[in-house]
């Protein structure tokens, strides 16, 4: 899923550096690769690691992820980063899962 912030990371500012526009939709390759029924259980990141083997470029990143989840409640999302000209590194998530009341 290609992706980019629609408001400034800092208000005022007029863009966001490339760097923290990945950083920030990194983020959210968990919720792009979700596992579990949002109706039935909940998630959070635990923690996100990111490598990049260059510097991104532009606003846009491209997640290519996918999670794992577990009966015990813990998961795993890893992407794949891209820029608009080519791959720049890869992104790591822990998840922590749990079952919603009365779902």
């Amino acid at each position: 899923m290609w992706l980019r912030l629609r408001v400034p990371l800092v208000a005022g500012e007029t863009a966001t550096p490339p760097l923290e526009c990945l950083v920030a939709t990194a983020d959210s390759a968990s919720g792009v690769a979700v596992v579990v029924d949002p109706a039935h259980a909940t998630f959070v990141n635990g923690d996100l690691t990111i490598a990049l083997h260059r510097a991104p470029a532009g606003e846009w990143t491209c997640l290519d992820a996918a999670t794992t989840g577990e009966a015990h409640g813990i998961g795993l999302t890893r992407a794949r980063l891209w820029a608009t000209a080519g791959l720049v590194g890869r992104s790591l998530q822990t998840l922590l899962f749990e079952p919603r009341a009365g779902g």
